[in-house]
């Protein structure tokens, strides 16, 4: 039986020859891993990216409805202010209808929320992580303020009704809830505003499909925005978003992607 053993090896030069052509595979072998990971961090990104321009969209979108119904909000008010100050010299509440609300919108951030929580967030710059915290910052003074708002409107809700004795106590809460729902107005508009202007400034993208959306919205589409309605309830102990069950049934739901 004969062995084959391997050759040896003649020299330095030979050694060194082998072991190059290992290292120089190895290093082929890390780089070609190397390439394949930055191209999956790459897509992660761009998805990522495209998830967040959907949801900044929205919020910039709610922007625009913001803006439109704005000098609704602040006429309604003066309304309000005026009828709380004749009911404050006669004693009397008028018969009113519901002074309505401001539409309550959502202002998300879960997908922010997500990628923050994630990997993909290591692989952002620290100038884009800085942009979109910024304009987050908006967004979530935004879902803060929303029910606040809501919360104020129903209050100034107890004005409906058909006629009634109001006492100097009354008529100083309800002035204070004005000043609150002027003050909420604006706060809400300007943090809309200067989203929108921080997204365009930073060039970041969102889809404008999704602005659009809103933007097209008539000011008559907000109960705020219509006359108020001239017959009073006959009790009291209205609140804001009459209808809205049926306006939800017949208002579908519609994604990004089937636009």
């Amino acid at each position: 039986m004969h062995f084959h053993l391997p050759k040896p090896l003649h020299g330095w030069r030979e050694f060194t020859g082998e072991v190059g052509i290992i290292v120089i595979g190895v290093l082929i072998a890390l780089g070609a891993e190397q390439v394949v990971e930055n191209v999956h961090w790459s897509s992660q990104l761009r998805e990522a990216r495209t998830a967040l321009g959907y949801e900044i969209a929205d919020s910039v979108g709610q922007g625009f409805e913001r803006e439109h119904f704005y000098n609704c909000v602040e006429d309604r008010l003066d309304l309000l202010a005026a009828t709380v100050d004749k009911a404050g010299e006669t004693g009397r509440l008028p018969p009113l209808a519901s002074p309505d609300a401001p539409p309550f919108r959502t202002w998300l951030d879960a997908t922010w929320q997500t990628t923050m929580a994630g990997q993909s967030a290591s692989r952002f710059s620290p100038r884009e992580l800085d942009l979109y915290g910024s304009l987050y910052t908006f967004v979530q003074n935004l879902q803060q303020l929303g029910p606040r708002e809501m919360t104020v409107w129903t209050r100034l809700d107890t004005v409906a009704g058909p006629g009634r004795a109001i006492e100097p106590a009354e008529v100083a809460s309800l002035r204070s809830d004005i000043s609150e729902a002027r003050l909420l107005n604006r706060v809400m508009t300007l943090s809309a505003i200067r989203l929108r202007q921080t997204a365009d400034a930073a060039n970041v993208h969102y889809d404008q499909g999704v602005v659009r959306d809103y933007a097209k919205a008539p000011n008559s589409t907000f109960a705020i925005c219509r006359p108020m309605d001239p017959k009073p309830p006959e009790h009291y102990g209205s609140a804001p978003l009459a209808g809205v069950l049926e306006h939800a049934r017949k208002s579908k739901i519609i994604l990004p992607e089937q636009r």
